[in-house]
């Protein structure tokens, strides 16, 4: 089933978005006169107003834009452009994910591999080149592998050393894995499918290498949650590496 904010709140410009079938929000840089808002608020430089919809509104989204919905609700992504602090406390959320993959890193092991120590993890941009034997739609788990293996076969794709030791890590904290309150707080983390046991560079690395952290929408705004998840990391201490004749899969 569609959650009903995926289908109730529509973006139809970079500035107004369509709440159901009757009101409008609409952002502006200076106060208009005689609003007729049910609400208003400041949020940074900017001016938000939820009015009703009248009848010279244009509502046909611009540009294409008919499937630029506002994003899944109940996650870091949710209407996240509509505004930066009223809604999303993003610094907040990010703060708290770092904080969370901090303290999962704290767990550390000798193994590449699952959580468990006994099965790979199935991470794409590990997997090094696809010699063709294997079907392209099927996961392909990289491991097992001893600490010692595992910095040999790594240090052959990325050219960069792992250091002593391996730390639990998500892998996978798109915004749509982030679940969070109206008042900006972390509630719940999903789809571990992905977690195990990486080394330390990779948990701040991942988010500079995979699409699976953009945003579901235009421009340089789809990585801002990336970008901003691997700041809070550095300030937790772990910071991305730059890989270096490393074709991305």
């Amino acid at each position: 089933m569609t959650p009903r904010i995926g289908t109730s709140v529509r973006r139809l410009d970079p500035a107004r978005w369509l709440l159901g079938s009757s009101k409008l929000c609409e952002r502006v840089t200076t106060p208009l006169k005689n609003p007729d808002a049910i609400v208003s608020w400041l949020d940074g430089d900017d001016i938000y107003y939820i009015r009703d919809v009248e009848e010279q509104d244009i509502l046909l989204p611009q540009d294409g834009l008919e499937t630029g919905l506002v994003h899944e609700g109940g996650t870091s992504a949710a209407v996240w452009s509509i505004g930066t602090k009223a809604f999303c406390k993003r610094s907040q959320i990010a703060s708290q994910v770092a904080a969370c993959c901090a303290e999962l890193a704290g767990i550390t092991s000798l193994t590449f591999g699952s959580a468990s120590g006994r099965g790979g993890v199935v991470e794409p941009f590990l997997e090094g080149p696809d010699e063709g034997s294997h079907p392209s739609w099927e996961p392909r788990p990289l491991g097992p592998l001893s600490i010692t293996e595992c910095a040999t076969y790594l240090r052959s794709i990325l050219h960069v050393d792992i250091g002593p030791s391996l730390h639990f890590c998500h892998a996978d904290l798109g915004p749509g894995n982030i679940m969070v309150s109206k008042e900006g707080n972390v509630e719940a983390i999903l789809d571990w499918e992905s977690a195990g046991f990486y080394p330390r560079l990779w948990i701040a690395s991942k988010p500079m290498l995979s699409a699976g952290f953009y945003l579901h929408c235009e421009g340089f705004e789809r990585e801002a949650w990336g970008d901003l998840l691997r700041g809070m990391l550095e300030k937790e201490g772990y910071k991305p590496v730059t890989f270096q004749n490393y074709q991305l899969g």
